[in-house]
């Protein structure tokens, strides 16, 4: 199964990784979180938040989607703990993979609808670059296959290629034999 993807792309650095995300209160009738296109409606902010280990809704966005708690806990933000409401919602990501029946909490931040937080980027391959002093992040669901930067380093930018030879394995991380990867692939 191929996975699906984007890419969200910056003219400069950026310390903030952000994309469209399109919010739903959750819909226990809704089969295979598919949708039609119309039903998405509004496409809000999503801030991608490695160090929150929950994806979070603004107050803003709750108040918008009219979304009732189906329990309250306590959280931890950045200024401390705080009470919050629990909700399940459906989100859609830019490439179009639906999360459906997804628990998030609110809380209270600025530039952004969401968080996305780690439960959601841990579902597939996530990759931030800074090439060129230009921010670039890549996101994939489901994860198909390791990415390691390492494994990689052959590919050393200040020089011509350095290529594996044929019975070492191949550096995409597949695990196959070059020869019978990317090689053959070249051919």
């Amino acid at each position: 199964m191929p996975g699906l993807s984007f890419t969200g792309r910056y003219t400069a650095l950026s310390n903030k990784l952000i994309s469209g995300i399109f919010v739903l209160p959750h819909n226990p009738t809704r089969i295979g979180c598919k949708l039609d296109r119309k039903e998405l409606g509004k496409e809000f902010t999503a801030q991608w938040d490695t160090g929150a280990s929950g994806s979070v809704l603004s107050k803003k966005l709750v108040e918008t989607l009219k979304l009732v708690p189906i329990s309250y806990a306590k959280s931890i933000g950045a200024s401390g703990p705080y009470d919050t409401g629990v909700y399940y919602v459906d989100i859609f990501l830019p490439n179009h993979y639906g999360i459906c029946k997804l628990k998030v909490t609110d809380g209270s931040f600025v530039g952004a609808d969401m968080l996305i937080g780690m439960d959601v980027i841990a579902q597939g391959d996530f990759s931030v670059t800074n090439f060129n002093r230009k921010t670039t992040f890549s996101f994939r669901m489901p994860s198909l296959h390791e990415i390691d930067y390492v494994v990689k380093s052959y590919l050393d930018p200040y020089k011509k290629m350095a290529e594996p030879e044929r019975n070492d394995r191949c550096p995409c991380g597949s695990g196959k034999k070059y020869k019978d990867c990317c090689l053959l692939k070249k051919r």
